[in-house]
């Protein structure tokens, strides 16, 4: 063994490496289907990686055939995989990746039992290469479909509207114009011509799944993200106490809120049954019950019960009912700070329309007579309208400032309102998330 084919057969392994070892880092990052059918071609590029290097490395003509069919389960699984891969991508309505799987048996069964595919194995300065049969022909239209048919999804791809899917798109569409031009080049029209040139095939894949699984990293929706880190995100913002248990009433999950409302630890509240910190808990959809917590002192709360479908337990909510308490007061004191002003209100008014009678046509004629005759009379009427004036002015004043605070309480009120309703609403989302996630 020269050592060009010792390096040679080293770079195919490699690359078979690097890509399975990229494979299973995009899987660890989100379990998604997509991720999932990417990691399945890299391991089967790690198959064909591993026997290309036995292929080339191989002491005799007859095992380097045998790694050859050996590889080429490999290949055809690795194109059916990548047309379900694209499909899956682009969201295609009609699969064709089943009917290409049948196609793909088929293939196999034919060039590993006959000589149409593999006429036999020549030792070239690169190791050990194979020599195409008359059916060789029948792989490469194999190829060329599963390559066009991912294209075709990608392109879709690209068409869309969203950017990050857009970005996608156009990236693996460049990434799969590599071995597409270099790999078939030099694996296939080089070697039907007789031109003997180092397989670049698992390379210039290489690179294509490596610029795909860049894309996939990159260019991830969020929607994409795992569920149940969404659905344990959500939980732990909520400021109500979340509480999941299981059919036989035992605590499974607790959110910091639950833990800051009992003053437990999460481990120590998990496994416990739910009556430890909820005696009087019978499963009913709505009720007011009370909450035991470290100090076994009991908190008044709202709880809210939510069936997980199949009878596997229970999504509860507890809301504290101190606050709500206090805003009840606080809504009692606003109504009767409320009520009383509408009553000075009415009082005032009330003054007003007496003070209104008593400016008389007549007496205000009497008074502009009297006003040419005897000063001092005119001097003391006015007086004393002008105390009445100041004192009209000061009860007005006093009216507008209650006016004004009833509608700043009347607003905390509106306010606390919205609140409460956005918190149930955010409660029902995350119920839909769990229901997705134990289904």
């Amino acid at each position: 063994m020269t050592a060009f084919i010792f390096f040679f057969a080293a770079s195919e392994f490699l690359a078979g490496l690097i890509c399975v070892s990229l494979g299973a880092y995009v899987l660890a990052k989100s379990r998604q289907r997509l991720n999932w059918l990417y990691f399945l071609m890299t391991l089967a590029l790690f198959w064909i990686g591993a026997n290309g290097a036995f292929i080339i490395a191989a002491s005799s003509a007859q095992l380097a055939k045998f790694y050859m069919i050996s590889g080429l389960i490999g290949w055809l699984g690795f194109f059916t995989l990548f047309v379900n891969f694209a499909e899956t991508l682009s969201e295609a309505r009609r699969k064709l990746w089943p009917l290409l799987s049948l196609v793909a048996a088929v293939l196999f069964v034919v060039f590993a039992l006959t000589d149409y595919y593999i006429v036999g194995m020549s030792q070239q300065y690169y190791g050990y290469d194979y020599v195409p049969g008359q059916l060789n022909i029948l792989y490469i239209l194999f190829y060329l479909v599963c390559v066009g048919l991912g294209l075709y999804s990608f392109i879709k791809v690209y068409r869309a509207k969203e950017y990050y899917r857009r970005t996608q798109g156009q990236i693996m569409i460049i990434a799969t114009f590599i071995p597409l031009v270099i790999g078939t080049l030099t694996d296939q029209v080089f070697n039907l011509i007789g031109f003997k040139f180092p397989p670049l095939a698992i390379h210039t894949i290489a690179l294509m799944i490596g610029t795909i699984g860049y894309a996939i990293l990159r260019y991830s929706l969020i929607t994409q993200a795992n569920p149940a880190h969404i659905a344990e995100a959500t939980a732990k913002e909520l400021l109500d106490p979340l509480i999941l248990i299981d059919q036989s009433e035992k605590i499974n999950y607790v959110n910091p809120a639950a833990s800051r409302l009992t003053g437990f630890r999460a481990d120590e509240l998990v496994g416990r049954e739910i009556k430890f910190i909820i005696p009087s808990f019978v499963g009913e959809a709505e009720i007011i019950t009370e909450l035991l917590g470290k100090s076994r002192r009991p908190t008044g709360v709202n709880l809210q019960a939510f069936p997980i479908s199949g009878q596997r337990g229970w999504v509860l909510l507890a809301r504290d009912l101190t606050e709500v308490l206090r805003l009840r007061k606080s809504i009692q004191k606003l109504n009767s700070e409320l009520n009383l002003a509408v009553e000075r209100a009415r009082k005032i008014n009330k003054f007003l329309m007496s003070f209104s009678g008593m400016i008389e046509p007549a007496k205000l004629a009497i008074l502009l007579r009297d006003m040419q005759t005897d000063d001092f009379e005119i001097a003391t009427t006015f007086k004393g309208m002008d105390e009445l004036l100041g004192e009209y002015s000061k009860l007005y004043a006093e009216k507008n400032q209650l006016q004004d605070e009833s509608d700043a309480k009347v607003r905390e009120i509106d306010y606390l309102t919205d609140v409460t309703r956005e918190q149930k609403d955010l409660l029902q989302k995350l119920q839909t998330e769990y229901e997705k996630l134990t289904r």
